[in-house]
């Protein structure tokens, strides 16, 4: 799990130091203000990396991706320069470089003693460290998924060794009446039903959309096994009564499955929701990222327990 992000220079960031992160890890901030590039530092930092995947991961892709994606990842890139991306956790500290222009053949082969090209293409160059432990970063999506998706992703998971058991539980434990889930082969065609100990197991769509959204949330993770999970604007398409119900379900399957969570979000109700779930579990493992914008540098600051509750009573806007 990642403790600590430091970024260099990277996207709309000049400096910014985020210590003490935690289980769970909600984003704030106006539009524009890095809430995506944020996201994107995070996914850079996996292993083993994926940089074709990059451009594509949070934004619309397009074009040239050299011209329309990698030559923005340093600030204010016709300066030229590097950017870097680091952080430390439970294993070894992470090292991401960004590198535009010629350099020197001999802080080249040193850089490569060190660290392993993942990127080039024209002048811009991007390395990792070596030797870093394995972690997958995994985007996880907000939006409702059709019938049909819906079992394509719970049936991915039940493949896992006791993928099934896994959702079951942590259904359970947001909602006590839920005691099975299953895939039915109906006469209409295959659905997801669940037993509320009534007489019969109810189709999944009977059931309230934010037990529909932990379905699918918790499928795609047991299915994909992450390390880390990110979900970008999570309160797309939930209503804010549903909030706090989907909030519990993410600190359930982020404890139970080890994930650890980066989202983002737009609404007020959302952080209101969010601190409500987590108050009332055991340990408060959850924290705010304030983006904001200073003389066109994006910054940030992390807000822990005290400092989210003392806002939130003082009706303090977070976003």
């Amino acid at each position: 799990m990642l403790r600590s992000v430091h970024l260099s220079n990277f996207r709309g960031f000049s400096e910014v130091k985020l210590n003490n992160l935690q289980r769970v890890n909600l984003i704030v901030g106006r539009n524009n203000s890095g809430k995506t590039s944020l996201l994107e530092a995070i996914a850079f930092l996996q292993w083993p990396a994926k940089p074709q995947d990059m451009p594509k991961l949070l934004r619309p892709q397009f074009g040239n991706v050299q011209n329309r994606y990698f030559r923005w990842l340093i600030r204010d890139e016709s300066q030229g320069g590097a950017a870097s991306i680091k952080a430390s956790g439970d294993g070894q500290p992470r090292d991401v470089i960004f590198s535009r222009g010629a350099k020197d053949d001999t802080v080249r082969r040193q850089m490569l003693l060190s660290h392993e090209q993942i990127y080039a293409a024209q002048e811009m160059q991007i390395l990792i460290a070596k030797s870093v432990p394995p972690l997958k970063c995994q985007v996880v999506s907000a939006e409702p998924k059709a019938p049909n998706e819906l079992v394509s992703l719970f049936a991915n998971a039940v493949k896992r060794r006791e993928g099934e058991e896994q959702i079951e539980r942590m259904l359970h434990e947001v909602d006590d009446r839920i005691r099975k889930v299953r895939v039915y082969p109906a006469a209409d065609g295959i659905q997801i039903v669940i037993d509320l100990g009534l007489s019969e197991m109810l189709p999944i769509t009977q059931i309230g959309q934010g037990i529909i959204r932990l379905v699918a949330m918790f499928s795609e993770l047991i299915g994909g096994q992450p390390d880390i999970c990110m979900i970008d604007e999570i309160e797309n398409g939930i209503h804010h009564s549903l909030l706090r119900q989907v909030w519990a379900g993410i600190a359930v399957a982020a404890e139970r499955l080890d994930v650890q969570v980066f989202a983002t979000t737009h609404s007020y109700e959302c952080i209101e929701a969010a601190d409500a779930a987590f108050s009332k579990r055991e340990q408060y493992d959850f924290s705010i990222i304030q983006l904001f914008r200073v003389e066109s540098v994006d910054q940030a600051r992390l807000l822990d327990q005290h400092h989210i509750q003392a806002a939130l009573k003082g009706g303090i806007d977070l976003r």
